[in-house]
């Protein structure tokens, strides 16, 4: 059986809903509106970006900017545990710092980056004990050094003094565009307990997004094994969107959250989890 992050549907009992990077401090990368400039990445063991498809170009129309109310929020994570009775427990955090090397649930500091100057354009995965002085109890994998704003992935506990979690979380826009469609394309993180996709505790995948920016409206899908397994639609307010989120592929529903990021919001970041617990996914996306 997998041991996945969020392994929600093996038992029937797990039924809290949910919603899905920053630190608990100031002073550091992650105070800015925005991303500092990339460097060069460090070796880590890393999956090399996957090669991107050429989008489907539409028809943008002019845009404005317009200020976004106020909001900490800038990212979110899925808190997931279960009892030594196997009862699944599940929270959802909010995250309101921004930062692409760390996030902070339940006061405690979790790394998800090197550092600024050290990441790699794919997913990177990690597994040691000690990151920039903060304890990773568990494996990381994060998505991604191509993305400037946002970061997205999960940490699996290896410990129990570490929980399982998916998130995301980066530099939330400061002004939306008013109107205009665009489109995103980006990459996934999928866990699901079915025999319809491999036995993996981990699915990478890839997103794609269509934001119209005039109606408040996005729409996308979220793929893995050459397979759509989630299709989302939500509404957009301010800087964030929220809505459903359908498998049709995993037959249950579910609600999606997320937030733009950079200037612009030229990124997009956010989850999905099935109402079931049957799934859950993280994603992240850029603007073509």
């Amino acid at each position: 059986m997998k041991n996945a992050i969020l392994k929600f549907s093996l038992t029937a009992l797990a039924t809290l809903t949910l919603a899905a990077c920053g630190s608990s401090g100031g002073g550091d990368a992650g105070s800015r509106s925005q991303a500092p400039t990339k460097d060069k990445p460090a070796a880590q063991t890393t999956q090399p970006a996957k090669k991107q498809t050429q989008p489907v170009k539409e028809q943008k129309n002019s845009s404005s900017s317009v200020s976004t109310s106020s909001n900490n929020k800038t990212g979110g994570a899925i808190v997931g545990d279960s009892d030594n009775k196997g009862n699944v427990t599940a929270k959802t955090v909010d995250l309101t710092s921004a930062n692409l090397y760390k996030i902070n649930v339940d006061g405690k500091d979790i790394p998800i980056g090197f550092g600024p100057g050290i990441s790699a354009r794919g997913w990177t995965q990690a597994t040691a004990k000690t990151i920039n002085g903060m304890k990773l109890n568990g494996k990381l994998e994060v998505c991604c050094g191509s993305y400037s704003n946002v970061r997205f992935g999960a940490v699996e506990s290896q410990d129990p003094s570490q929980d399982d979690i998916l998130f995301y979380n980066g530099y939330p826009t400061t002004s939306m565009p008013s109107s205009g469609v665009v489109t995103y394309r980006g990459d996934s993180i999928i866990s699901a307990d079915t025999d319809k996709l491999p036995d993996e505790d981990y699915l990478k995948g890839s997103s794609s997004f269509s934001a119209d920016f005039g109606n408040k409206k996005l729409t996308g899908t979220l793929r893995t094994d050459n397979k759509d397994v989630v299709k989302i639609d939500a509404n957009i307010s301010g800087n964030g969107f929220s809505g459903t989120a359908k498998s049709d592929l995993l037959n249950s529903q579910g609600k999606a959250e997320g937030k733009f990021y950079g200037e612009n919001a030229k990124e997009l970041g956010g989850s999905a989890k099935a109402n079931d617990n049957s799934w859950v996914g993280a994603y992240g996306a850029k603007a073509q």
